[in-house]
């Protein structure tokens, strides 16, 4: 199996985000390349049906009918948090922008989906190559599963030498298929740092996607301790054929994970309420904030025929007014779009605002041959998202995982 390597984090997706105009990504990793024979022993993992606290990762989908492209894997360890690779989360003022599936494929029927409300990334992480590399996801609701125990025992040198089980949503070999299907295998562990242990092909390792997943074994890993959350997968070769590091679940267990497992026991998610701006009114009515927009839509500046304004939008779209419920864009003028994660009304018909009417008045430089000004450009955060997923698919083999 190969658990995947990850999208750039920290200030190397700001570096990413202007190289990816150039078709580039900065590498990441160790410099050690792997060599023929290592990477002809390298075999697959196993499907893993099992395992339901191990969760992919992924940008929020718009398209009705869309699978959920996972690009990290995270586990579930309280009722509504999720723990899983800093650099995955990309930015933690986008967490309303991501959403975390349970279940054994993106493309399966019967995955379930949960919407992520906020994220936090450990204070310790500021780039790649941090030892601190660790970010917990809230959910917006209680997971359908239950989490999984955490290693509360320091490891030692006693590990080394053990087999350590990898689970994640990764792919098989940097060339193969998107991440997107859960397998697990087994790694043997090589070394112990103070806040890393290194895996070496045993004869499984973590690959592209796999970024955030769980390394299970025994408590402290001595032999025959029950299993728990030893490890979450942060880096390795980009052949995914010599080594892999994974931050260790012990070392940073009180100063950042017990504390935010506190914080969610103690706070209850509302109920989703849609708020006054009805949904085929959005783009008449300006908005103040999120709690002004009907649910699962967020309140953003949006082009208007009369410049730049506050809208109602689905993240990743422009402004428009949604209609009937859908399940296809066969059943609507324009397309069928996610407003929800799930539920019967979970897509609605969408119809982008009009731009017609005269041009804003005021200073201001247009930019191309169009007749609006630059300040009716679609949002920061529409195009922030465009190159945030970009750069993941630029980056899967070159940079970290």
């Amino acid at each position: 199996m190969r658990t995947g390597l990850r999208p750039p984090r920290g200030r190397g997706l700001r570096r990413a985000l202007v190289l990816a105009f150039l078709g580039a990504c900065s590498p990441g990793g160790d410099p050690a390349g792997p060599s023929a024979a290592i990477t002809s022993a390298i075999v697959t993992g196993t499907i893993d049906t099992g395992d339901p606290a191990v969760v992919g990762i992924g940008i929020r989908r718009v398209s009705c009918g869309a699978p959920l492209a996972v690009h990290c894997t995270g586990t579930l360890i309280a009722p509504r948090l999720v723990l899983t690779a800093a650099h995955c989360v990309i930015d933690p003022r986008l967490g309303g922008a991501l959403e975390v599936l349970f279940g054994s494929d993106a493309a399966a029927p019967d995955a379930v989906i949960r919407r992520v409300s906020q994220v936090a990334v450990h204070p310790e992480y500021r780039a790649d190559g941090d030892p601190a590399d660790l970010a917990v996801l809230v959910l917006a609701e209680t997971a359908p599963v239950s989490p999984v125990p955490l290693n509360a025992t320091p490891l030692d040198g006693t590990l080394v030498g053990q087999s350590v089980r990898l689970v994640g949503f990764g792919q098989t070999n940097p060339g193969g298929a998107p991440p997107g299907t859960k397998r697990s295998g087994t790694a043997t562990v090589s070394e112990v740092q103070s806040a890393l242990f290194r895996i070496v092909p045993g004869p499984s390792l973590s690959c592209q996607g796999d970024s955030g997943g769980p390394l299970f074994g025994p408590e402290g890993g001595q032999q025959g301790g029950n299993e728990v959350l030893l490890g979450v997968t942060s880096n390795g070769d980009p052949g995914c054929a010599v080594y892999g590091l994974n931050v260790r679940v012990d070392a940073f267990l009180r100063d950042f994970i017990l504390p935010w497992i506190a914080s969610t026991a103690m706070s209850t998610p509302p109920p989703p309420v849609d708020g006054p701006i009805a949904a085929g009114n959005i783009c008449a009515s300006p908005c103040a904030g999120d709690a002004d927009c009907p649910y699962g839509l967020v309140c953003q500046p949006s082009p208007t025929a009369q410049g730049l304004a506050p809208r109602c939008v689905v993240p990743g779209l422009l402004a428009g007014d949604l209609a009937a419920a859908c399940t296809s864009d066969a059943q609507c003028s324009e397309r069928c779009v996610r407003v929800r994660s799930e539920g019967p009304d979970a897509c609605r018909c969408y119809r982008a605002c009009s731009l017609s009417g005269p041009p804003p008045q005021g200073r201001g430089c247009n930019v191309g041959s169009g007749p609006y000004s630059s300040n009716e450009n679609p949002s920061i955060l529409i195009v922030f998202l465009t190159l945030t997923w970009i750069v993941s698919r630029r980056c899967k083999v070159s940079c970290l995982r």
